[in-house]
């Protein structure tokens, strides 16, 4: 055995030699390439994969938690810029029972515990307000933990009960669902969702929130156009929105001129500025001016009621 190998040095040895300058440097670079090369595949293969352990950290509680993972000896890897913390995939449930005995971390995204700090002297309004935040915090919570979904956030509109009067204003609910990347939610999924809010809302019907799902459900693609109003002498704000608002129309008309079904469908999802702000990144001086959706018009839509146009114009006599 140490024959061959010697025999095989030597042969290679005489080849090298046998080379032009020029072949050997080829030669050179080429082998440090790839052992270069098998190094790094070596160290990718070796790697543990990672994990989200805890997303959208404050900044006090990402510290914290770092701290007390470098105390462990456990690694980490830092993403969203700073917000979501990773650990190896084999290590995250063993690592957050280690955290969480250390009561970490310390705040929270809403729940039950927000009525924890309730005392005697609470007013009515404040209760009410901190029950409806620790309910948006449960579902929020009880959503996150479907497969597939990395973050969500509900906000509830619940009006306050009149006892004088038979009709009540009925409840609404609005749930933004951020998915893993790559990942989509299935129907049932979906519909779990829909169901979970409904049914831990009193007076909320599954229909009418399946009704606003189905909204986005049923056209492939929706436009959000943007109002970004800015300081100028020479446009008033007010024009600059009615520019935005002529912007859906344009978009509208094109759709149907091509031969796409098309609806400027705005509904909740342009006025809730909690879901304007955090599911489409609006800057708080920015509104939506419209939604308009576009698709494959299956049927003609019904039309609506108009309102008489002898009412709304006004004739000035010369």
């Amino acid at each position: 055995m140490r024959e061959m190998l010697q025999r095989s040095m030597n042969r290679h040895t005489t080849t090298f030699q046998q080379f032009t300058p020029g072949q050997k440097v080829v030669a050179v670079i080429g082998t440090a390439a790839l052992l270069l090369g098998g190094f790094m595949v070596f160290r990718w293969a070796s790697a543990p994969a990672y994990a989200p352990l805890f997303s959208n950290l404050a900044p006090s509680d990402a510290s914290s938690v770092i701290d007390e993972l470098e105390t462990q000896g456990v690694s980490y890897e830092l993403a969203d810029g700073g917000a979501t913390i990773m650990v190896p995939r084999d290590a995250v449930h063993s690592t957050r029972i280690a955290l969480s005995g250390e009561g970490l971390p310390t705040s929270t995204e809403g729940g039950y515990g927000i009525l924890d700090d309730q005392g005697i002297s609470t007013s009515e309004f404040k209760e009410q307000t901190d029950f409806k935040r620790a309910m948006e915090g449960e579902l929020a919570a009880t959503v996150k933990a479907i497969d597939g979904v990395d973050g969500a956030v509900v906000h509830l509109a619940i009006p306050q009960k009149d006892v004088f009067t038979d009709e009540q204003q009925p409840p609404t609910a609005s749930a933004l669902v951020q998915t893993n990347p790559g990942r989509t939610l299935t129907p049932e999924q979906v519909q779990a969702v829909v169901h979970l809010v409904a049914s831990s809302i009193d007076g909320l019907d599954p229909d009418q929130v399946e009704k606003t799902r189905a909204t986005y459900a049923d056209s492939p693609l929706a436009v959000v156009v943007v109002a970004a109003p800015v300081a100028s002498e020479k446009v008033p704000e007010i024009e600059q929105l009615y520019s935005a608002g002529a912007v859906c129309l344009s978009l509208l008309n094109a759709a149907l001129a091509a031969g796409w079904g098309a609806n400027w469908l705005s509904g909740w999802a342009s006025h809730d500025r909690s879901f304007v702000e955090q599911g489409l990144a609006l800057a708080p001086q920015e509104s939506v001016a419209g939604i308009i959706h576009i698709g494959t018009e299956r049927a003609a839509p019904p039309d609506r009621p108009r309102p008489d146009q002898r009412a709304k114009v006004t004739w000035m006599d010369q």
